[in-house]
């Protein structure tokens, strides 16, 4: 959502991103339905995979409060909701884990007025960016970037 955001007022400011690149990346309305569906983040933080995801960032002699992972959780589902997204005029490329909840899109396609570039990507939303799962992603920035390349 935030390179969403980070483009958006680029394109505010008449300039323009070669392309945006979400990760496993809900657009809002359907994060919002995941976030009340059976696949939300409670339900991500009740088996624990939101804590193997923090644990880089969390200090190994000290654990982080289950209360703050909630805290956390809470001011991310209310930023989600608030957050009117508009738009987006410029090229966007979709990677999806594999095993991801939702359509192939992830809800961008209503937002781009472009033709979305959609390239699933074996994993989940934590293993994808992880190997053997992140080998394959490096083939694909490097051929979009050449495309990039060669229009520009």
């Amino acid at each position: 959502m935030v390179a969403y955001e980070m483009v958006q007022q680029l394109q505010a400011l008449n300039r323009r991103a070669q392309l945006l690149v979400l990760i496993d990346a809900y657009a809002p309305d359907l994060h919002i339905q995941a976030l009340d569906s059976d696949h939300d983040w409670r339900s991500v933080l009740k088996h624990g995979l939101m804590l193997k995801a923090a644990k880089p960032f969390i200090r190994m002699d000290r654990r982080m409060p289950t209360i703050h992972h909630h805290h956390i959780i809470h001011v991310y589902d209310k930023a989600i909701r608030m957050y009117k997204a508009k738009p987006y005029e410029g090229a966007m490329m979709i990677l999806k884990a594999m095993d991801a909840w939702g359509p192939d899109d992830l809800g961008w396609s209503t937002l781009s007025r472009q033709l979305l570039d959609i390239r699933r990507v074996p994993g989940d939303h934590y293993s994808m960016i992880k190997e053997p799962h992140v080998a394959e992603l490096a083939p694909v920035f490097e051929e979009r970037l050449a495309r990039i390349a060669t229009t520009s």
